[in-house]
C-alpha cells in the first residue's frame, strides 16, 4: 500500500477557517474580539466550514455518478438526451451501392445485384439468384424493398435478371462503426443516496441541540433559546440540504421528459422541526424557482443542439408566443426525434402503399417543428370538414356571405358613441384542448351554426386581444365581440345568459381554433420524376421538387425562414419549388393528388399519366 503526501496548502478546511476569521475580524472590528475555540461564534463557523468541506466532498465524485437514476440503479443515457451512437448513426440508403448492401443483406434469395442509373435517371436493379431462390416473390420483395426505402427524386426503371458475375468487394453497412456504452447499468453510489441530516448534531452537549437535546431539568428560557439557535441554523440546514438534494436530482434535471423543478424535501432531522417550520410552505417548495429551472432546461437543450450539429430553436417558427415551459417541452420531443429524421431525411413515400402510411422524410420534419405530427399522409383539409365546417376566403366571408351568414355588425357610429366604452377585455386562463366541447361550441356561436370558417380566423381567432366582452343591462346578458385586425367593426359572436359561460366558451374557441391551425399545417411534396407525361418524363426534370404549402397557414411562419429551413434539410443537387395554394386550389389539387398516389400504388399507367397532367397543370396556374 502506498500513501501520498498531501501538500500542505492543499486544506480545504484550513483554508476556509482562516479566511473566514480573517473576514469577520474585518467586519467586526473591536467589538468581538474573542475568535478562540470556546466562542460560540466561531464554534458555529467551525461546524459550518465543516459542512462546506464535506459539501466540497460531495461534488467531487466522478460525473457519471449524478446522472444516475436512482429508481433504474443506472445510467438511462436516452432519458438525458445522451443518444446512442446506433441511433445517431443509423444506416441511410442513399447511393447505388447502399441499395445492392440492402438486397443483399435482406434478402437471402440474392446471390449478386448490382444497381445502375439509367440515362432518364431511373434505377435499373440487376440480380442473379440462387437456383433454389423463387423468382416471382423475390422480384416483388426487391420492388417492395426498394420502395420502402426510396429516397426523393428517384424511380425505379425495372428489375432484370441476370447471369451470376464476380461480385463487388462486400462492405456491410456501417461495418466500420463501433459503439460502446460506456456504463453498463451501473450501480448508484449509497454516497449520493444519503440523506442529508443536520450540522446541529455537530454541535457540543452544552448547546442542547443535538442528539442528546436538553437535560431533563432545562428551564424555559434554555428551551426558548435552544429553539432559537435551531431556527438560525435552518438557514444552514437549507442551503446545505437544498445542494444535497439538487445533486441527486441531476438527472431529472437533465431528463428529456422532466419540465417541472423538483420539489424541495425536510430531510433535515432536528427535534422539534415542526415547531420551527410551516409544513405546507415547506411542501409547496421548489429546489429551483420555476423560471430558473425552466432557464437552466434551456442552456441544457442549447448544449445538446450543439453536441449534434442541430438547432431545436426551429421550432420557434411557428411557436413564437408559446410558454417557456412548453417551448422546452417541443424542444426536447425534437431533440429526441433527431436521429430518427436525420436517417430519413432524404427517404420519399412509398410508391406502392395503397394505404399511404408513410410520408417523406422532409414531410416528419416540418410536421415535429409544427407540432402537427404526421405519420401518414391525410387530406389536410378534412380537419375542417371532420368538425362539418368548411374553410373559405376572407374574400369570399367578407363580401359574398356576409347577409347569407346573417351576422350581426355593429357600426362604427355605435362604435364610437356608445359600445365602445362599455367593451371589456376578457383576461386569458389556462385551457387545455377538449374535442367533445366543440358540439357546445356550435351550439353557442353564430358562424358555427352555418358551418363556416374564414381563412384569417384561424390566425386572429386564437389571440384573446381580438375579443370584447359587452354587457346588455337591458336584460342582463353578455354578447361575445371579435374584431377583426384592419376591420372597423365587430362582430357579435355570440350572446350568453352568464359572463363564466362566455369566458368558458371563448378559451374553448381560443383552444380549439389554435388546433385546427395547427392540424391543418402541412405539406405535399411533388417529385416531378413521377410526374409522367404522353411521353418520358424528360431528364431536366428528374431532379425537380415542388413543395405544396396550404396558403391559410402562412401566419404560423415568416415563408422566407420556412422556405429556407425545408432548402437545407434536402440534398444540394436537388431543385426545388415553393407553391403556396389558397384553400379553393388546395381543395381542387388534394383530390388530384391522392388519386395519383393511389394509380401508383396500383400501378394503374393511364390513371398515372391522366393526373400528373393534371398536377402540372394546378402547379403551374399557381407559379
Amino acid at each position: 500500500m502506498q500513501f501520498k503526501r498531501r501538500d500542505k496548502d492543499d486544506n480545504l478546511y484550513g483554508q476556509l477557517q482562516s479566511s473566514s476569521l480573517e473576514m469577520l475580524q474585518k467586519l467586526s472590528g473591536n467589538i468581538w474580539t474573542d475568535f478562540n475555540e470556546h466562542d460560540p461564534g466561531i464554534t458555529i463557523l467551525d461546524v459550518l466550514n465543516y459542512a462546506l468541506l464535506e459539501t466540497k466532498y460531495r461534488m467531487d465524485f466522478e460525473f457519471e455518478e449524478y446522472l444516475v437514476n436512482p429508481d433504474l440503479k443506472g445510467i438511462d443515457y436516452t432519458a438525458i438526451g445522451l443518444l446512442p451512437g446506433d441511433e445517431l448513426f443509423a444506416p441511410s440508403i442513399v447511393t447505388p451501392q447502399d441499395y445492392e448492401h440492402l438486397i443483399k443483406q435482406t434478402l437471402p434469395a440474392v446471390k449478386t445485384c448490382k444497381v445502375t442509373v439509367t440515362d432518364d435517371n431511373h434505377y435499373r436493379i440487376q440480380v442473379a439468384l440462387h437456383e433454389d431462390g423463387d423468382v416471382t416473390s423475390t422480384i416483388q420483395s426487391i420492388r417492395e424493398l426498394y420502395h420502402s426505402n426510396r429516397n426523393l427524386c428517384e424511380n425505379l426503371k425495372d428489375i432484370q435478371l441476370v447471369t451470376a458475375t464476380r461480385n463487388r468487394d462486400e462492405v456491410k453497412l456501417n461495418d466500420d462503426l463501433i459503439f460502446h456504452q460506456s456504463d453498463e447499468n451501473r450501480e448508484i453510489s449509497p454516497r449520493l443516496q444519503t440523506a442529508y441530516g443536520t450540522i446541529q448534531h455537530e454541535f457540543p452537549d452544552c448547546y442542547g441541540i443535538n442528539r442528546m437535546g436538553l437535560p431533563a431539568g432545562a428551564t424555559p428560557e434554555q428551551k426558548v433559546s435552544a429553539l432559537q439557535l435551531k431556527s438560525y441554523l435552518l438557514i444552514f440546514d437549507y442551503l446545505l440540504s437544498g445542494v444535497g438534494q439538487q445533486t441527486k436530482n441531476l438527472h431529472r434535471f437533465l431528463n428529456l421528459k422532466e419540465h417541472e423543478a423538483p420539489r424541495f424535501s425536510v430531510d433535515i432531522n432536528v427535534e422539534g422541526l415542526d415547531l420551527l417550520l410551516d409544513r405546507e410552505k415547506v411542501n409547496e417548495s421548489e429546489l429551483l424557482k420555476k423560471d430558473d429551472f425552466t432557464e437552466r432546461k434551456s442552456a441544457y437543450y442549447d448544449l445538446l443542439d450543439a453536441f449534434y450539429g442541430e438547432d431545436s430553436h426551429q421550432i420557434s417558427i411557428a411557436n413564437k408566443k408559446l410558454p417557456k415551459t412548453d417551448f422546452n417541452i417541443r424542444r426536447a420531443g425534437l431533440i429526441r426525434r433527431f436521429p430518427e429524421l436525420n436517417t430519413h431525411r432524404f427517404r420519399s413515400f412509398n410508391l406502392l402503399d395503397e394505404k399511404m402510411e408513410c410520408v417523406a422524410g422532409i414531410k416528419q420534419f416540418t410536421s415535429a417543428i409544427l407540432g402537427c405530427e404526421q405519420q401518414s399522409e391525410r387530406v389536410l383539409t378534412n380537419v375542417f370538414s371532420r368538425h362539418n365546417l368548411k374553410l373559405v376566403s376572407d374574400e369570399v366571408f367578407f363580401g359574398e356571405m356576409q347577409g347569407l351568414l346573417n351576422i350581426e355588425y355593429f357600426t362604427a357610429e355605435q362604435n364610437q358613441q356608445y359600445i365602445e366604452p362599455k367593451l371589456l377585455k376578457i383576461e386569458k386562463q389556462p385551457i387545455a384542448y377538449n374535442e367533445r366541447k366543440f358540439a357546445a361550441l356550435r351550439n353557442q356561436l353564430n358562424f358555427f351554426r352555418h358551418n363556416i370558417l374564414f381563412v384569417s380566423f384561424l390566425e386572429h381567432g386564437m389571440h384573446i386581444e381580438n375579443y370584447r366582452m359587452y354587457h346588455v343591462q337591458a336584460n342582463n346578458t353578455y354578447l361575445l365581440l371579435y374584431q377583426h385586425p384592419g376591420r372597423k367593426n365587430y362582430i357579435n359572436m355570440g350572446l350568453f345568459f352568464s359572463e363564466q359561460r362566455l369566458v368558458e366558451t371563448l378559451h374553448n374557441l381560443l383552444a380549439f381554433v389554435e388546433k385546427l391551425s395547427c392540424d391543418s399545417a402541412a405539406i405535399y411534396v411533388v417529385e416531378h420524376i413521377l410526374l409522367q407525361q404522353a411521353e418520358a418524363t424528360k431528364t431536366s426534370d428528374a431532379n425537380r421538387l415542388t413543395i405544396v404549402i396550404p396558403q391559410w397557414t402562412e401566419h404560423l411562419y415568416h415563408r422566407d425562414n420556412y422556405e429556407g429551413l425545408i432548402r437545407e434539410r434536402l440534398p444540394v443537387h436537388l431543385e426545388v419549388d415553393f407553391c403556396w395554394l389558397p384553400i379553393e386550389v388546395m381543395y381542387r389539387f388534394e383530390q388530384i393528388y391522392f388519386w395519383w398516389r393511389r394509380a401508383w400504388a396500383t400501378n394503374n399507367q393511364e390513371l398515372i399519366k391522366l393526373f400528373s397532367t393534371k398536377i402540372r397543370t394546378e402547379l403551374a396556374t399557381i407559379n
